[in-house]
């Protein structure tokens, strides 16, 4: 069958190639965690993207020899397999020493780190989304060979995308191309170097969508499934794997800077920090092309931006300097760029900046970062005061010196400047500060929003500002609505989970303060906002909860599985319902040790195994099973019966009594059948397999007068529900016991 399917693959694939040109494909080997190899629904976007798909059975240094690119998806939202996890040392090394790049969409996301070369340090934050915005418009994920994603192109589904990579632990030179709304720290994709290879990772599980696309016709209805499927199956993965290929081939591109003017004697800065690599380190190396005299000197030709002190020239030269980079092993073609060196000068030219205003006791700046020489001589620069009260300037000597502002609000103070090139003087400029006394913070809380119950809440006062720029500080508190914890409330920003709500939902209203740090009389103000919680989730219904066993007949003493069956959960988001089984009554004595009711030790417990038996001297007994259903965010409790009637004649007489019909009467208020006995039997509890709690009802054995046996009540701490595996069955299941003519029934129910 393996091999059968690998020549139809390889066929697929040349096809593939001959379509798109193979001119720069590089080789894709594609691999599914789940399935231990690679699927053949991979090969479509690959060939796509033009590239080569290679189908792969296993991760072996000697399998991902020849491999520029490979794409591995892992269906499991749980873990990872342990065929993958076993190879993690071959795939880092043919990342870091081979130059591979690998390309992982997972599901499962919050152990990412722990499965990538390079990536132990990025926090993953696990949770579906389905509202995703571009970040990078220019990259290949956003238009490559299947066409162009916005911001509303893979929005949708059931989930668009299963979480996301905070920024700030990513590692240093990473990329990325799509993040969660509404914040852009929120990273769906990243792409970092590692070695000589790249790490390329996304949330997106295209192996759902990329999977099921020959069925997503089925999915039209359903909401915008069906657009979303054949967007990420056509566009982005493609786009995806194109922009990996990318990764493995790109040539960096050196860029040298625009041409200058330069006067004799003066510093002339060289820049190729306009070099384009793959996101990382570049490695740069400058040499003089022309005049081959005078060689100039450059402080660090390997360097980004090295510099050199024009000589001195007869007549405008033009000197000509070549710039190459690499990366990775890949060197760029070469660029150049031209610096004419002037015998001329002219004077520079003095810029003070712009009048302004602040407030008394701040730190004041002044600026003449806008002054300049046409030459582009470098400059000094002299400050002096010409009017207001006194202040002592600090560094009055560079472009930006300093003061504190003196107590004198409503008053002026004005500077003048002068700038030198080394050979002239510039004409004086002016620039006068106005002293103003503070001013308070305004405090923006962000716009209100309406949220869904059980989401994260993310609360923003970026917006607020202090129109004297000092320092300000954020206090969070909640005015009103359901009580919620937040998260950092002395932060710009923060957050909480969105609470349970009823139906219409409910309001909370949030108040920011923000005060400033001015030393001298500290201001504050307060802003408010209102968060709406949508009810979006009823719990189960347990009304029409029925056992799946009703009566059990004959009494053979057996046990047989009951399950919990009807509860039902009509939400469109969280409806599939667990069923654990809490407890067991019974209404009758009984009349030997052991277990009448066994809840399964099953992962939830939802089957019980009762006993085929009641009491001879009553009329039949009736089980009581309590359970919880749980959808994952509401849950409802319930309770079913099971019956073991008298006698195979009594049937229907007791079904009707159990349903509240003429034989009701026979029952206390709470249940328990009355057969002339001093009390009911009592609830025991017994804790066992995991914590679970059972209930149970024991019974001892004593003579009446006239010899008969009758049952008494042996307490809770004897426990006979002991711990019963699935498929044991009691040594009573081969008794008889005599009926109440003296007649042997023998029970021949299932054996559990």
């Amino acid at each position: 069958m393996r091999i059968a399917r690998t020549t139809q693959i390889l066929l697929l694939s040349l096809l593939g190639l001959l379509s798109m040109g193979s001119a720069h494909a590089v080789n894709v080997g594609y691999y599914e965690m789940c399935n231990s190899e690679g699927l053949p629904w991979a090969i479509t976007p690959i060939t796509s993207a033009g590239q080569t798909p290679v189908q792969l059975f296993d991760l072996t240094s000697a399998d991902l020899k020849g491999l520029q690119v490979l794409f591995v998806t892992n269906c499991d939202n749980t873990k990872y397999r342990p065929e993958y996890l076993s190879r993690l040392g071959d795939i880092e090394q043919a990342v870091r020493e081979d130059g591979l790049v690998l390309m992982m969409h997972d599901r499962r996301v919050d152990a990412l780190s722990t499965i990538l070369p390079g990536g132990a340090n990025i926090q993953f934050i696990r949770g579906g989304g389905s509202d995703a915005n571009v970040l990078d418009p220019g990259s290949l994920v956003v238009d490559g060979p299947g066409g162009h994603i916005d911001d509303t192109t893979i929005d949708g589904g059931n989930s668009s995308f299963h979480g996301y990579a905070i920024q700030g632990t990513v590692p240093p030179n990473s990329h990325s191309s799509l993040y969660a709304v509404p914040d852009q720290t929120h990273l769906i994709d990243t792409s970092y170097p590692y070695g000589k290879g790249y790490v390329y990772v996304s949330t997106i599980p295209v192996d759902y969508y990329a999977g099921i696309l020959p069925v997503c016709t089925r999915l039209a209805t359903i909401g915008n499934l069906f657009s979303v499927c054949k967007n990420i199956a056509e566009i982005y993965t493609p786009n995806s794997i194109a922009y990996a290929a990318m990764l493995a081939t790109a040539t960096p591109v050196a860029k040298a800077g625009s041409d200058q003017a330069i006067n004799e004697g003066q510093s002339v800065f060289l820049n190729g920090s306009g070099s384009q690599g793959v996101y990382d380190a570049l490695q740069y190396q400058w040499r003089q092309v022309s005049p081959l005299m005078p060689q100039v000197v450059l402080s660090d030709a390997t360097a980004a931006n090295p510099t050199f002190i024009a000589p001195q020239v007869n007549g405008n030269t033009v000197f000509t300097f070549e710039l190459t980079v690499s990366s990775h092993g890949r060197v760029s073609a070469p660029a150049t760029v031209n610096i004419s060196v002037l015998d001329t000068n002219t004077p520079p030219v003095a810029d003070a900046g712009n009048d302004f205003s602040i407030k008394e006791g701040a730190i004041a700046v002044l600026d003449a970062s806008l002054s300049f020489d046409a030459e582009g001589d470098a400059l000094t620069y002299h400050w002096r005061q010409v009017s207001g009260a006194p202040v002592v300037l600090q560094q009055a000597d560079t472009a930006q010196p300093r003061f504190v502002v003196p107590t004198v609000a409503g008053s002026s103070l004005g500077f003048a400047l002068i700038v030198n090139d080394g050979k002239a003087d510039s004409n004086e400029a002016a620039v006068t500060i106005t002293v103003v006394q503070n001013a308070p913070p305004v405090a923006n809380a962000g716009a209100d929003q309406t949220r869904d119950e059980g989401s994260v809440v993310l609360l923003n006062g970026v917006a607020s500002a202090d129109p004297d720029h000092d320092s300000i500080w954020y206090t969070w508190t909640q005015v009103s609505g359901p009580k919620v914890i937040l998260q950092d409330a002395n932060g710009m920003a923060t957050s909480f989970n969105a609470p349970r709500v009823q139906a219409g939902g409910a309001e909370l209203v949030f108040e920011l303060r923000v005060e400033d740090n001015d030393p001298v009389r500290p201001l504050a103000s307060v802003d408010q906002v209102s968060i709406f919680v949508r009810n979006i989730n009823d719990p189960p219904s347990c009304n029409l909860a029925r056992p799946s066993v009703e009566m059990m007949w004959p009494p053979n003493r057996k046990l047989s599985p009951v399950e919990i069956q009807g509860v039902s959960d009509t939400d469109s988001i969280y409806n599939r319902v667990h069923i654990q089984i809490t407890g067991v009554m019974q209404d009758e004595r009984v009349h030997r040790p052991g277990p009448d009711a066994v809840i399964q030790k099953l992962e939830p417990s939802d089957k019980v195994l009762l006993r085929a038996e009641r009491d001879g001297e009553g009329n039949g007994r009736v089980y009581h099973v309590q359970f919880v259903a749980d959808d994952g965010f509401e849950s409802c409790t319930g309770e079913v019966k099971v019956l073991v009637p008298h006698d195979r004649r009594d049937v229907h007489e007791r079904y009707e009594h159990d349903n509240g019909h003429d034989a009701r009467d026979q029952h206390d208020p709470i249940g328990h059948a009355h057969h002339g006995h001093d009390q009911c039997n009592k609830r025991a509890q017994v804790d066992f397999d995991g914590g679970a709690l059972y209930d149970s009802t024991q019974a001892s054995s004593a003579a009446d007068d006239e010899g008969h046996e009758h049952s008494g009540y042996r307490g809770a701490d004897k426990d006979h529900m002991g711990h019963v595996q699935e498929k044991a069955s009691h040594p009573r299941e081969n008794e008889h016991e005599p009926d109440n003519k003296g007649k042997d029934n023998q029970g021949q129910g299932q054996q559990d």
